[in-house]
């Protein structure tokens, strides 16, 4: 038995808007998982260690910097790095940071000075939150510094402070 045209016709509208569903649903669900991405990497913390340096006497002053640059708290795991540094206050940066909150913008600060000849340190630092756990490595070379000099301008003004 032959099929009406009708029918045909309503048979093939029938397998289009079928398809047309499930592809609709697979888009949907493959853009939702990337929304989701795209907020959690919008809104996740970023912990970062990097090196400041002011020379404004003889002597250069490093500084280590700890800081959230990220949009949410993390919980600070551990801090580790290598090869191993003296401080000028005679104690490990950072060997007590664990299960340390730092906040979204905030920044933790220390002194310290590097022994000559000046060698990168690699720094790595493990933190969380909620469940998800996040694992960065950073290098810090005091060598980088070496020809830099504190300088600032006044606004508007061209001679150096």
């Amino acid at each position: 038995m032959r099929m009406a045209i009708s029918d045909q016709i309503q048979l093939i509208a029938v397998i289009v808007s079928s398809l047309t569903a499930i592809i609709s649903i697979i888009i949907a669900v493959l853009t939702l998982r990337q929304t989701n991405k795209i907020t959690e990497k919008a809104n996740r913390p970023y912990v970062v260690i990097y090196l400041e340096f002011i020379h404004a006497t003889s002597t250069p002053t490093y500084y280590l910097v700890v800081k959230n640059f990220g949009n949410s708290g993390a919980i600070i795991d551990s801090i580790n790095y290598e090869p191993d540094f003296e401080m000028k206050y005679k104690y490990r940066p950072f060997s007590e940071f664990k299960n340390h909150f730092i906040a979204p913008r905030q920044s933790i600060t220390t002194a310290c000075s590097f022994e000559k000849p000046y060698k990168p340190t690699t720094f790595e630092i493990r933190y969380h939150q909620g469940n998800k756990v996040y694992n960065d490595s950073f290098i810090i070379n005091p060598n980088a510094t070496a020809g830099l000099r504190l300088a600032k301008s006044l606004p508007g003004n061209s001679t150096n402070l």
